[in-house]
């Protein structure tokens, strides 16, 4: 097993606090931390949480005690938690190329509309200036009067 004492704990219940995952594990041994992960925006769990033993002893046996058991009404699943390094780091940049890509996209897909809009407008400008044409001239023929 990793040497880490960092768990991750998916597949919590939306009512689970910092409070109730940390007594939880507390059973097993020493806990310095248990968080809920939350939604920045709404403040709602997202469903899973990070617990931290003093020692990597009782977290070892936490996920064999609690991985694939219930906990408030949930089935959680415990383990290791991964570190956040160079992968992640890359996934995102990846992302954020994506999203510029798709900022980009939307982008010529707006400039085209706007373009094509022009085009429209332009062009019934110009209909409207031949038909006012076609109007004055024949506002200007020659009268004929009946006799």
């Amino acid at each position: 097993m990793s040497s880490s004492s960092k768990l991750f704990v998916g597949g919590l219940s939306y009512s689970t606090t910092d409070q109730s995952l940390h007594e939880y594990f507390n059973k097993i041994g020493e806990v310095l931390s248990a968080k809920v992960i939350v939604d920045h925006d709404t403040g709602d769990s997202r469903g899973f949480g990070f617990v931290e033993f003093a020692a990597k002893e009782d977290a070892e046996k936490a996920i064999e005690e609690y991985n694939d058991k219930d906990f408030e009404g949930r089935r959680i699943n415990v383990s290791v938690a991964r570190e956040r390094g160079r992968s992640r780091e890359r996934d995102d940049s990846r992302e954020r190329g994506r999203s510029r890509e798709r900022d980009d996209s939307r982008e010529r897909s707006r400039s085209r509309e706007r373009d094509d809009s022009r085009e429209r407008s332009r062009s019934r400008e110009r209909d409207d200036s031949r038909e006012r044409d076609r109007d004055e001239k024949r506002d200007d023929g020659p009268v004929y009067g009946g006799g």
